[in-house]
């Protein structure tokens, strides 16, 4: 899989529409699902607790998400890929309880599921390709390495015998 390292040449168009429209959209779709849980409850109470928590924590994500995506942190995406597993999962649980305790249409269940496999899978790509622009990694320059120098194996700090052939090494031969 590319991985994407530098923004500049990272195609991005995606990322723009996630972040301006999907995501607010999600959270005002989150808030109108709280609302309405709220003022009207489903005729199980321990269903509609499940489901208000369920949303709460949905919104909170898609909240820490948006607010990290505008500097590129590192918890934006975490919070990103925690969401779509919590998405996944209770579209599984949610597409179970439809079927068994309300009754509804298999097909409409099914259809649920699979719209939301195919968004979190989708989107899960998409951004794991993006990773290090969230997490960029340090690059430890090669001049503080120190190398042995009969079998130049990577040396650790501070040794005075190559871990691997054994052979005695001082600081004024191994550097590199």
């Amino acid at each position: 899989m590319k991985m994407y390292h530098c923004k500049e040449t990272t195609p991005l168009r995606y990322h723009s529409i996630f972040r301006y429209i999907a995501v607010p959209i999600s959270m005002i779709t989150n808030i109108s699902v709280l609302t309405h849980l709220l003022h009207t409850p489903i005729a199980l109470p321990w269903l509609n607790m499940v489901y208000v928590s369920v949303h709460t924590v949905f919104f909170i994500l898609l909240a820490i998400c948006f607010t990290g995506f505008f500097r590129w942190r590192a918890y934006a995406w975490y919070s990103l890929m925690i969401y779509l597993s919590l998405y996944t999962a209770f579209a599984f649980w949610n597409y179970l309880i439809t079927i068994i305790a309300l009754s509804v249409p298999f097909s409409k269940a099914l259809l649920d599921l699979l719209a939301a496999l195919v968004f979190s899978i989708t989107l899960s790509v998409y951004y794991a390709k993006r990773r290090p622009l969230f997490l960029p990694y340090r690059k430890v320059s090669t001049d503080t390495f120190r190398f042995c120098p009969q079998c130049s194996q990577k040396l650790a700090p501070n040794v005075r015998f190559c871990g691997k052939c054994g052979h005695p090494v001082s600081d004024n031969e191994t550097r590199t």
